[in-house]
């Protein structure tokens, strides 16, 4: 899954990424959080963080 920042919709620049086990197949943003529906991985819960123009995003655990 990539992340591109938008400030300028004329020139998306990549900002984030995260590699799914399998195929990423829907993208929910909720706030900070990101839910992936993955083909085989299942609902995974990612968590955006932001540091020097660039987005991180650590696994959130799901009990």
């Amino acid at each position: 899954m990539l992340v591109f920042g938008l400030v300028n919709p004329d020139q998306p620049h990549l900002i984030g990424a995260y590699d799914t086990p399998g195929t990423a197949l829907d993208v929910l943003v909720s706030g900070a959080y990101l839910y992936v529906a993955d083909n085989d991985g299942g609902l995974i819960v990612l968590r955006q963080i932001a540091l020097a123009n660039r987005i991180y995003l650590p696994l959130v655990a799901v009990p």
